[in-house]
């Protein structure tokens, strides 16, 4: 998944190592990418977000979670809601003062913390086939 050594020259993953939403094997991994993401929000000291853009619209089907605009979720609630954006139930930004996490296509995930990912983090995420970067969220806005 998202292996950086297997970007081309032009930094793009070739098609064949993209995945698709309807990836059986991308489906089992969507409980592992909404954990990644809320170990790094805990690890730094992230204790709550706001749902942001709500957007039920595109939304594939049903969603058995209490959905606003303003939201505000603790870290510990966040898996459910993160799954159900990776399984384009809804779409929805999260964010707080100092963190965020946006969700892009075919499972691309954005998590802006206070601080850097420790090494010991980063290298149990991998270790789960999921790979950080360093990246910049094509779904911020400065008025947030």
């Amino acid at each position: 998944m998202y292996d950086p050594k297997l970007r081309d020259d032009r930094g793009a993953f070739p098609l064949a190592e993209t995945p698709g939403a309807h990836d059986s094997d991308e489906e089992a991994m969507i409980p592992v990418y909404a954990e990644v993401a809320t170990e790094m929000l805990r690890a730094s000291g992230v204790e709550r977000l706001s749902l942001r853009d709500l957007d039920l619209q595109g939304g594939t089907g049903s969603v058995a979670l209490p959905l606003e605009e303003g939201l505000s979720l603790g870290v510990d609630e966040l898996g459910p809601y993160f799954e159900a954006v990776l399984r384009e139930r809804f779409w929805g930004r999260f964010e707080g003062e100092e963190a965020f996490v946006h969700f892009g296509f075919d499972y691309c995930m954005y998590v802006g913390l206070p601080s850097a990912c420790s090494r010991l983090l980063t290298d149990s995420a991998r270790a789960k086939g999921i790979f950080i970067e360093q990246f910049t969220s094509p779904y911020h806005r400065d008025d947030s």
